[in-house]
């Protein structure tokens, strides 16, 4: 079922994304999307690029799980400060959310399609509980991910952390 999805190339439209952005890749990261983070960065004006040491993206002791967040939550309160600054009334700026199931094309070709849909139904589970929990909706579902969209970016990074949380089984 995975398998037959289309993947359309959506790099042409970062270059119009006029909210500040934050990249944040692990050094020794060896996947695709860590080896697009540079390449994602360069492609959003004004976007700044974090590499952090690991590269294990799911922090497993307070002390990662601080490291991860603190820059987050600073950049964050860097943009809120320039949005409430130059944001008309009556506008506000959402944060946007995308979760992937990594590697799902490999999972559903090494396991029976029950077994797949097991782990994409955990996965979907996961982030509709924490949309629910931290105020956010979901914009598009897309096959092994959700698109979400919060009122504030501190609310997204809350939800990210208990969706890594729940999956990790902690």
């Amino acid at each position: 079922m995975l398998r037959n999805m289309q993947w359309h190339d959506q790099r042409p439209l970062l270059r119009d994304i006029r909210v500040p952005v934050l990249v944040i890749k692990r050094k020794d990261d060896v996947s695709t999307a860590g080896a697009m983070a540079h390449e994602l960065a360069a492609l959003i004006p004004n976007a700044r690029l974090l590499v952090l040491d690991g590269a294990d993206h799911i922090p497993t002791t307070p002390e990662q799980e601080e490291e991860l967040t603190r820059p987050m939550l600073e950049f964050l309160a860097e943009s809120q400060d320039e949005a409430n600054d130059s944001e008309p009334p009556g506008r506000g700026l959402q944060t946007i959310m995308f979760t992937d199931l990594e590697s799902s094309t490999t999972l559903t070709q090494k396991v029976d399609n029950e077994a797949a849909q097991d782990v994409l139904n955990g996965h979907n589970n996961a982030v509709r509980k924490s949309l629910e929990v931290h105020g956010g909706r979901e914009v598009k579902h897309t096959g092994d991910g959700i698109m979400a969209a919060f009122p504030s970016a501190v609310r997204a990074v809350e939800a990210a952390l208990q969706i890594q949380r729940d999956l990790a089984g902690g």
